[in-house]
């Protein structure tokens, strides 16, 4: 956890909150209130959604105040982005080094496991049993965590800290939500992985704050409660769905529900009509391309630069303790995957 940076979110995103508030508000947010990781999970979901409002406070008025303080900003860009490697965590006799950690405003929302292409032991089920160590180990390390990734160093899988590997998926899908093979050619000629699918489509800003506002869910389950986020199909299903609805309203009214291109489809006066793909653009056989209005996309993770070792331990949720080594901040020159090849190359 690196509250400095999570305090100056709040200071920015809460100017009308005085600042001895955004302090004790602070306190709050990141002291845990059990030892349960998936109860914490769920609360500071919430929080991360809705706001956190467990301050109260007398203004200048003389009126009393319970604001509702904000930990994300809405405009991807307005927050603050980091993806350190090698972070290293301490409790107890317990000590580990987390490959990758993305943090948001100073909160560790997503853990990658990578594990070196290769290796007879570099598979999913070995990253995905390294996490669930971690999780026994360090519990209250994946409070703040929307998502956690899989690799062998070309394949890759994400799904929840809570979540059974066989439920975890690919993000085999472009930025329009069209299926990509692994190993198709992409921009460069060169074969595009599964792992560089992931990272720049579940790691794209807008689409990470979506998953996490949006497309993420808790339920009761056999085992008490379980947390669950959305595939890329089901994703891409929904937002063409948003997309249709809002062309509709700026058209004529009409709408046709575009959840799956071989579903018969309503318009807004109910009459029913059968998918018609006609007019699709190339590669779009669904014709979301006249549907799906345009989004620009920023990757958290698309482009970044080495930044010097930090020194010393960073700050994290206590107990645990960890240290930041290799942090990297986003620009425009350098892909993540080049940073996790070189942490790779490192550990050999």
């Amino acid at each position: 956890m690196l509250k400095p940076r999570l305090l100056d979110a709040l200071r920015r995103f809460n100017p009308e909150v005085p600042g001895d508030y955004l302090q004790q508000a602070l306190a709050e947010i990141v002291e845990p209130r059990s030892d349960d990781p998936i109860s914490e999970n769920h609360r500071i979901h919430d929080w991360l959604v809705g706001g956190f409002r467990a301050i109260t406070y007398t203004d200048d008025d003389g009126q009393e105040q319970t604001p509702t303080i904000r930990l994300l900003a809405a405009n991807a860009d307005d927050n603050n982005w980091l993806v350190a490697s090698q972070v290293t965590m301490r409790r107890g006799e317990f000590h580990r080094r987390f490959d990758l950690v993305l943090y948001c405003n100073g909160m560790p929302v997503s853990i990658v496991e990578l594990k070196r292409a290769g290796s007879l032991a570099a598979d999913l089920p070995a990253a995905h049993a390294q996490l669930q160590t971690y999780l026994r180990e360090f519990p209250m390390a994946f409070r703040f965590a929307v998502l956690t990734v899989v690799s062998d160093g070309i394949t890759a899988r994400y799904g929840t800290p809570f979540t059974e590997l066989h439920h975890f998926a690919r993000w085999n899908v472009d930025e329009d939500g069209a299926e990509v093979a692994s190993g198709s050619p992409g921009a460069d000629g060169a074969a595009v992985t599964g792992l560089e699918l992931l990272l720049h489509g579940v790691f794209e800003q807008k689409t990470f704050l979506e998953l996490l506002r949006w497309y993420t869910a808790f339920a009761a389950v056999d085992s008490g409660l379980g947390k669950r986020i959305a595939k890329p199909h089901q994703y891409f299903a929904a937002d063409r769905a948003v997309g249709s609805t809002v062309e509709a309203v700026r058209s004529d009214g009409k709408a046709r529900c575009l959840a799956h291109p071989g579903l018969r489809q309503v318009d807004g006066d109910g009459a029913v009509h059968q998918p018609d793909h006609a007019g699709a653009g190339a590669g779009e056989p669904d014709g979301r391309a006249h549907h799906r209005p345009h989004r620009a996309r920023r990757s958290a993770v698309r482009c970044l630069r080495r930044q010097p070792a930090a020194t010393g331990e960073a700050e994290a949720d206590p107990p645990p303790q960890g240290a930041a080594r290799g942090a990297v901040e986003p620009d425009h020159r350098r892909h993540l995957l080049h940073h996790a090849a070189e942490v790779r190359q490192e550990q050999r």
